[in-house]
């Protein structure tokens, strides 16, 4: 072997050589981070470097890899605990008085994985220590003696079982693991059911999607909806999170993009007629009912699409689920019609079906449209008829009493929409002597935990058709009524 006076790195006199990345160290290179978690077995700097034949590289190769699943066990990191204890904390503070037990039981089981784990952790290190040395000790031979190869073949082979046990036991040192399996056993039905009531009943909600301050309506603009179209049947709204607004125009097939301003964007063509639309991380779920067919859009394009069971019309989606409805079969000669709501997860996993009451009847309603309520896991209903229904994931219920909700007398709600503390209802009241030639005029109102006096819309028409709105950007979209072209935003 050609020998080097200097190292590699610091260019000073070799001393020793490097067992793991086989090169002339020094002095200094022995601290450097290069190497400073190399095997501490050197070999003298006269040393030969083994034969190249095969056999020997192979079981060279075979002892740098296991010298670095050692290092790799080895590092752990634990100060996550902390974190996971202080989230646990800023949440049941909120409920402290009366789940302090759920709180004293939940620290503690924090506290004890956060022991166990790390004295498990302690053990595997403590042992992955020796095997290094030990693994160190065979590369050193592998240069300086003559020995047998089968011999420290042997030894690796011994080794290499060790590092895979310990690699199992250092998975069950996850605290997050660890920690889930403890909770499981804390979170009975019991507890979990009554904190699902103090979160719903206290100002949680209120603190994640905060209720107006002095509310007050304001027009911004009324939006063209043509775009070079003369005909034009706005079906379905939504407000993105950045505040633009989406427009479902089923009469043209296409997908109308506005600024928050109410400022023409763009628009996308769709290859069937559009009914509703709704938006999900990184695109758009729009519902073509001809087709009972979901799409999604991405990049201004149709990327994804899954069919449902009979012609699905309204979308929604929130807190990981979107929730579609269908309309089955029914007699429309006789104004009923039966639905079905399917709610889908992750990767459009259908997770669950809605179609009756908790009566086991089935959902027979004329036309109208739904909202989803993520945070208490709930669908309202809202039919063109005046019948109301609020149905749990968790449990389907009819609600009798909803359609009073804000209402006055002669007023019928057609239209609400929510998101946590914040509601905004519409209500359609008919003027005139004769019933039938009666005009109806509507109005909206802001609902919540503050006084909505003084918060009114009124329009002259009907508007009874889509809203979609967006308490971060109190951006509110308003379509006239369902299957018009006069769509407006205001502000709140």
């Amino acid at each position: 072997m050609s020998r080097e006076e200097k190292c590699g790195l610091h260019k000073s006199r070799a001393e020793n050589l490097c067992l793991y990345h086989r090169e002339l160290i020094c002095v200094g290179c022995k601290y450097d981070d290069r190497h400073k978690f190399c095997p501490q077995d050197y070999v003298a700097v006269i040393a030969d470097i083994p034969p190249s034949d095969q056999d020997r590289e192979g079981l060279y190769d075979v002892c740098r890899q296991l010298y670095d699943d050692v290092l790799d066990l080895e590092d752990g990191d634990f100060s996550q605990q902390e974190e996971l204890k202080n989230k646990l904390n800023f949440l049941f503070g909120n409920f402290k008085s009366k789940i302090n037990d759920l709180q004293t039981d939940t620290e503690k089981c924090v506290d004890e994985t956060k022991l166990k784990c790390k004295r498990q952790y302690d053990n595997v290190k403590q042992d992955c220590s020796k095997v290094r040395i030990d693994i160190g000790k065979e590369m050193k031979e592998l240069f300086e003696n003559e020995q047998d190869l089968s011999e420290i073949g042997g030894k690796m082979a011994l080794l290499r079982n060790i590092v895979d046990n310990k690699a199992k036991e250092k998975k069950a040192c996850d605290p997050i693991h660890q920690l889930g399996l403890q909770l499981a056993r804390v979170f009975d039905h019991a507890k979990v059911v009554t904190l699902w009531k103090e979160i719903l009943s206290s100002e949680f909600i209120d603190s994640l999607f905060p209720p107006v301050s002095n509310p007050k309506f304001e027009h911004v603009k009324e939006l063209d909806t043509s775009q070079g179209s003369p005909e034009v049947k706005i079906t379905g709204c939504t407000v993105l999170l950045t505040g633009e607004i989406v427009l479902a125009d089923n009469k043209n097939a296409t997908v109308l993009i506005y600024t928050a301003n109410g400022n023409f964007v763009s628009k996308i063509k769709v290859p069937f007629q559009p009914h509703d639309i709704t938006k999900r991380e990184g695109e758009l779920c729009v519902t073509f009912p001809s087709r009972s067919q979901i799409g999604f859009i991405s990049k201004s394009k149709i990327t994804d699409a899954i069919c449902t069971r009979g012609s699905c019309y309204g979308i929604e989606y929130g807190g990981g689920k979107l929730v579609v409805s269908c309309h089955l079969y029914g007699y429309k000669w006789l104004g009923s019609l039966c639905w079905q709501f399917r709610i889908y997860g992750t990767n459009n996993k259908l997770l669950q079906v809605v179609e009756k009451d908790r009566l086991g009847e089935w959902l027979y309603m004329s036309y109208g449209y739904f909202d989803f309520c993520p945070f208490r896991d709930q669908i309202v209903f809202l039919s063109t008829d005046g019948k109301a229904y609020q149905l749990y994931l968790t449990g389907p219920s009819r609600l009798q009493t909803l359609g009073e909700l804000g209402s006055r007398n002669g007023e019928k709600l057609t239209a609400l929409r929510s998101s946590g503390s914040t509601v905004i209802t519409c209500h359609t009241e008919s003027t005139g002597p004769i019933p039938f030639l009666a005009s109806e005029t509507s109005v909206l109102r802001l609902q919540g935990p503050i006084p909505s006096s003084g918060c009114e819309k009124i329009f002259e028409n009907k508007c009874a058709g889509a809203i979609h709105f967006d308490v971060r950007s109190r951006i509110l979209v308003v379509c006239e009524n369902r299957g018009s072209k006069y769509v407006y935003v205001l502000k709140f």
